[in-house]
């Protein structure tokens, strides 16, 4: 909060900040955050495809083919400005944003009607490795646990 009451979020830096210039940053409205990073997702969604997959032609393939898979695409912006949507039209957060439950669904909804027909059995959806209900994941290439790709092996003390 600032002290003025008035809820703050980041500093918004929509420009190439050189050495040079002041990055002495006053943190943005919760609002301007809101619509800046709205801002940023509608531009993810014009450039990105809907979703990466493999095509004919070799030449498309290369630049919108399954290889780019766990890359992030259309849909998941999509999603994730649902979600921000969701959150900044809840009560803590409406009087500030200026976002209503309305707009989140106008937002959410589409993506929504699009991933249709949901699963009927919800296990269906733990079982299959490639399903509609997927938005963005991350495949697990190779099986390794979580402490084997966090672990700090430098600071291992030798045996």
């Amino acid at each position: 909060m600032a002290e003025n009451g008035e809820l703050l979020g980041f500093p918004i830096i929509d420009n190439y900040l050189t050495p040079t210039d002041d990055w002495e940053i006053p943190r943005g409205t919760y609002a301007n955050c809101v619509k800046s990073i709205f801002n940023d997702l509608d531009t993810a969604i014009k450039y990105l495809p809907k979703e990466w997959k493999t095509i004919a032609d070799a030449d498309s393939d290369a630049t919108y083919g399954a290889r780019w898979l766990n890359r992030i695409n259309g849909d998941a912006s999509r999603a994730i400005k649902a979600r921000v949507a969701l959150l900044a039209s809840s009560p803590a957060f409406n009087t500030t944003s200026g976002v209503t439950w309305a707009q989140a669904a106008t937002m959410a909804g589409p993506l929504l009607k699009s991933r249709l027909p949901l699963y009927a059995n919800g296990l269906t959806y733990y079982l299959e490795k490639v399903n509609t209900e997927i938005i963005w994941n991350r495949a697990e290439l190779a099986k390794r646990t979580w402490e084997q790709n966090n672990f700090l092996r430098h600071f291992m003390v030798p045996e």
